[in-house]
C-alpha cells in the first residue's frame, strides 16, 4: 500500500475512528497507543463490557492514552447487548467505524445500523472457521457473517492467512487488510541472542495447555527425541485441561522437563530468555502472540502454517521451521534438527528478530491510515 501513503502524507485532516471492542484487550493495546499517537488519526474505543467470562488471561491495566467510553447494556456469559451503539453509529459520522467480533449481538447491532445509515465500516476480527467440524457452529457462523459479507466497506484482519480467508468471502467486491494483533516489543528484543551451550538445546513452550494447542504431539515428539538425544530439554509454560499430559511426561523424564504452569501476562517476557528454540504445535490458531514474543526475544520457531502468526514471520529453514499442524514426525524431526545444528540457533534466531521487527504497534497505525484513507478517497470518486 505504498502508494496510497501519499494520499494521507497529502491530505491536512486528521481521519476519525472509532473501535467498538466486546472487552478491553492486551491484543489491542499496543495498536491503539500507537494509533492515539498518529498525527493524521483520531480514534474513539468503545467496549461493551468491562470483563466476558471465557477470557484465559488476568488483565488489569486501564486504557492508555487513547479515548475509551464504556457501554452500558448486558452480558450473558461470553456475550454482550449494548443498544447503546445504536445511537454512537447516528451521532458521529466517523470516517471508519471498526467493529470486532461477528459473533456478538452488539457487534450484529452496530453493523446493521452502519449499513443503514450508509456509513463506512470495516470488521475485525480472526480467520473464520477455525473449527469447521460442527454442523451448527457452521450454520451460525454462517447467519453473522451475512451483513459483514454483504455490506462491510471492506475487512481488516488478524494477519494474511485470515486476509486471504476473507478475500475469498468477498469474492472481489471488497478488499480484506491485514492488521494483526502488535505489542511493545521491548521487554522481548532485551533478551540475549542464544549461543550453543553445554546443557544442549533447551525447548520451550508457552500457551493454554489444551487439545487445540497441539499438547499432545509435543510430548509425544519430546518423548521420542529424549529417548535418542541426551542434549535436549523442554520448559512448558501455562495450564489446562492436558496438564497430566505433561506431568507424566516429567515423571517420565525428570531431569529434562519443567513444568511453569500459568505466568502473569505481564510477566511474561521472562519465560524466553532460558530457551533456545519455540515450539508451537498449535492445530489452527487465529494469530499466535507467543510466535511473534519468541521471535523477537531471539527465537527460533517451529510452528505450522495453520498459526497466523507464523504464516505471516516464519521463512521455513531461514527464521524457523514449519511443520504440518498434528504430524509427530515433522515436529520430532524439526526438534531433532535444532539438537543436530544447535549452532545454528543464533543464525535463525537473529533472522527471527529482524522478521518480528517488522510488525510493530507504529507499523499498524501506519497501515490504519492508509487504509482509512484509500476507502475516503474511493468514496470521494462515487
Amino acid at each position: 500500500m505504498s502508494q496510497s501513503r501519499s494520499v494521507v502524507e497529502q491530505t491536512g485532516r486528521k481521519y476519525t475512528i472509532a473501535w467498538l471492542l466486546p472487552a478491553l484487550s492486551p491484543l489491542h493495546h499496543g495498536l491503539f497507543e500507537a494509533v492515539s499517537q498518529h498525527s493524521k488519526l483520531d480514534l474513539d474505543v468503545f467496549i461493551c463490557s468491562q470483563r466476558l467470562r471465557g477470557r484465559v488471561w488476568d488483565w488489569k491495566e486501564r486504557p492508555g492514552a487513547y479515548k475509551t467510553r464504556w457501554l452500558r447494556g448486558l452480558s450473558l456469559g461470553p456475550f454482550c447487548l449494548n443498544p447503546e451503539v445504536v445511537k454512537i453509529c447516528m451521532m458521529r459520522r466517523y470516517d471508519l467505524f471498526v467493529v470486532s467480533s461477528y459473533e456478538q449481538p452488539t457487534s450484529q447491532l452496530a453493523m446493521f445500523c452502519l449499513s443503514l445509515l450508509g456509513r463506512p465500516w470495516a470488521l475485525t476480527c480472526e480467520r473464520p472457521g477455525l473449527n469447521p467440524n460442527s454442523r451448527v457452529r457452521n450454520l451460525l457462523r454462517q447467519l453473522a457473517l451475512f451483513v459483514p459479507l454483504h455490506r462491510a466497506s471492506c475487512a481488516i484482519v488478524t494477519g494474511k492467512l485470515a486476509a486471504s480467508s476473507f478475500s475469498t468471502l468477498f469474492k472481489g467486491k471488497r478488499r480484506a487488510y491485514s492488521i494483526p494483533y502488535l505489542f511493545d516489543l521491548s521487554e522481548f528484543l532485551c533478551c540475549p541472542i542464544r549461543f550453543p551451550r553445554d546443557s544442549g538445546t533447551g525447548f520451550l513452550f508457552c500457551g493454554q495447555l489444551i487439545f487445540r494447542k497441539g499438547i499432545d504431539v509435543l510430548c509425544a515428539a519430546a518423548d521420542r527425541l529424549f529417548q535418542s538425544h541426551s542434549r535436549a530439554s523442554l520448559t512448558v509454560v501455562g495450564d489446562g485441561p492436558e496438564r497430566p499430559r505433561v506431568e507424566e511426561l516429567k515423571r517420565r523424564f525428570p531431569d529434562r522437563v519443567s513444568v511453569r504452569g500459568f505466568v502473569p501476562f505481564k510477566e511474561r517476557a521472562q519465560v524466553y530468555r532460558d530457551a533456545d528454540v519455540f515450539v508451537f504445535p498449535s492445530r489452527h490458531d487465529g494469530w499466535g502472540m507467543a510466535v511473534h514474543e519468541a521471535m523477537a526475544s531471539g527465537m527460533p520457531v517451529i510452528s505450522s502454517l495453520t498459526v497466523g502468526a507464523a504464516y505471516d514471520l516464519i521463512e521455513d529453514r531461514i527464521n524457523g521451521l514449519l511443520a504440518g499442524p498434528g504430524s509427530l514426525d515433522e515436529y520430532y524431526n524439526a526438534m531433532r534438527f535444532f539438537t543436530e545444528h544447535f549452532d545454528q540457533i543464533p543464525l535463525y534466531g537473529k533472522r527471527a528478530r529482524s522478521k518480528a521487527m517488522e510488525l510493530t504497534p507504529a507499523w499498524g497505525a501506519e497501515e490504519l491510515a492508509t487504509i482509512v484513507s484509500l476507502l475516503t478517497a474511493a468514496k470521494g470518486e462515487l
